[in-house]
């Protein structure tokens, strides 16, 4: 029998039903499915009748009912087609929804639903990077948005390492040595980047964060790299360092790139040290640095495109 007054939040709700609660909120944000109370300080309470009403529709999509038909039987919902970047977006929206839940289970079934529909690099440039950014403004302004931007930063290292490690073995393209400058502890986007170059079939030498430059001519030289993609989470560097770097670049027999805020922010003072800016739309880098690996470059860029 339902009881009237009997309310809980949303982790009972998902208990209940076995629906995370990133779905859960994904179906009340788009379809109306759900209509929670709400407490003083926002929290969302649910009833007896939500419980029955998410078995019945858990119940209707193991029968093979579209959750989008089975909100217009119920709440009128109209139909629409669902547009790629709707997808995306709710993508992006239901991720951050599992962070807020700090829910690994429902990052990963979103990423998964993400993976199976866009490609690997659709999926890291307008939902993973988006949803950084937004942890990082929420990193200034809210004590909770540190914990949110552990959280998801830790899940996606652990992420990337995984698949960066399963794809080590697989290519056959150029080998690249891939590092965060000294001084740099940021590596989550060196990290989605080398990833994306392993896609397109590079090998990737991937070296971490606060790497000193001084070991890395003789890393490139044992291990017989063609380029060096550096990477800087810093807008600038006090004289000595510029002054290291361009010394460091001059020294080497091939290509050296820089991505990240540097890299945008100071073009010609990287290019006047011989070395290749990639800024920091991951999209454009790839196009960049394929473009810079290829016969007519020169001598110092004597790579051919690699292979998938």
């Amino acid at each position: 029998m339902i009881s009237a007054d009997a309310l809980y939040p949303i982790r009972v709700l998902s208990e209940a039903t076995g629906i995370p609660t990133v779905t859960l909120r994904a179906w009340e944000r788009r379809y109306g499915l759900l209509i929670p109370k709400r407490t003083p300080a926002g929290h969302r309470l649910y009833s007896d009748h939500d419980i029955a009403l998410v078995k019945r529709v858990t119940k209707l999509t193991r029968e093979g009912h579209s959750i989008g038909d089975i909100a217009r039987r119920m709440v009128g919902v109209p139909s629409a087609p669902e547009r790629p970047d709707d997808t995306l977006a709710q993508c992006r929206r239901e991720m951050l929804g599992a962070v807020e839940d700090f829910s690994r289970v429902g990052l990963e079934t979103v990423y998964a639903r993400a993976l199976s529909g866009h490609a690997l690099e659709t999926v890291f440039s307008e939902i993973i990077e988006p949803l950084l950014d937004e942890l990082g403004r929420r990193w200034l302004i809210d004590d909770h948005g540190i914990a949110e931007e552990h959280f998801f930063s830790a899940w996606l290292r652990n992420h990337l390492a995984a698949l960066m490690e399963a794809g080590a073995s697989e290519n056959r393209g150029p080998r690249l040595v891939c590092a965060c400058m000294p001084g740099n502890y940021h590596e989550i986007g060196l990290m989605i980047f080398s990833l994306l170059l392993m896609n397109q079939g590079y090998q990737v030498l991937y070296l971490g964060n606060d790497m000193p430059l001084h070991p890395l001519p003789v890393v490139i030289e044992r291990s017989a790299a063609r380029a060096l993609v550096l990477s800087s989470g810093l807008d600038v560097y006090d004289t000595q360092s510029l002054s290291r770097l361009n010394g460091f670049a001059k020294l080497l027999a091939v290509p050296v790139f820089m991505g990240g805020p540097l890299s945008r922010r100071h073009p010609e003072a990287l290019q006047a040290m011989d070395i290749i800016p990639l800024g920091e739309k991951m999209d454009i880098a790839l196009h960049v640095l394929g473009r810079q690996l290829t016969p007519q470059t020169g001598a110092k860029a004597d790579v051919l495109t690699p292979t998938g």
